[in-house]
């Protein structure tokens, strides 16, 4: 595990939280920031993951995967977990 690799877990992790909660974010009344958060957390867990797993340093499809599998599974259990904002309208 490299400084580079936990640069990179983040950046997945933003895009992933930023992909996801642009979309839905705004009909569960959450904050815009909360997403990304969680994906890039959740991306810096698949990293380690990996690691502890015994990855090669530097194996990049194998790191990929596990921050993207990580971070989509965390926004989508914070997705599944809050509730939906009631309608004004009805």
């Amino acid at each position: 595990m490299s400084f580079t690799s936990l640069i990179t877990a983040a950046a997945v992790g933003i895009a992933v939280g930023f992909a996801v909660g642009i979309s839905v974010s705004v009909r569960r009344g959450l904050p815009l920031w909360l997403p990304p958060a969680i994906g890039a957390a959740a991306a810096v867990c698949g990293t380690v993951a990996a690691w502890l797993a015994g990855a090669p340093v530097g194996s990049l499809p194998l790191d990929l995967s596990m921050q993207f599998f990580f971070a989509a599974t965390g926004v989508a259990v914070m997705l599944a977990r809050t509730q939906r904002r009631p309608d004004p309208g009805r």
